[in-house]
């Protein structure tokens, strides 16, 4: 997901972490832990519509406390975004980010 969307994201409640010690291509989403989405696509039009990826739901308490207890590992080991620190990101980032959003689709 793009940070240009953090804002947004994090003034509506939800949570951001960073993992900067190894690159994760597969992306989890649990809801009320039991829900899960499991799978290679990002959040956004380009995987959905143009990219071949694949996400799985998955309703079960089991499979629900498995992603719960990976999600804890993961995260004991990642950053935590702050608005506030978002918010104070320099200039030349916000300058390409700007830049890059027309043309997103396509990267």
């Amino acid at each position: 997901m793009s940070r240009t969307y953090y804002t947004q994201l994090l003034k509506n409640g939800i949570e951001i972490f960073e993992l900067d010690s190894a690159v994760l291509h597969a992306k989890v989403l649990l809801i009320d832990g039991n829900w899960a989405m499991v799978g290679s696509a990002n959040l956004d039009q380009r995987s959905f519509h143009r990219n071949y990826e694949l996400n799985v739901v998955v309703d079960s308490d089991d499979f629900g406390a498995q992603v719960a207890e990976m999600l804890d590992t993961d995260l004991r080991g990642a950053r935590r975004i702050a608005l506030y620190d978002h918010e104070r990101r320099g200039w030349s980032v916000r300058f390409l980010e700007r830049l890059c959003s027309p043309v997103s689709w396509f990267l």
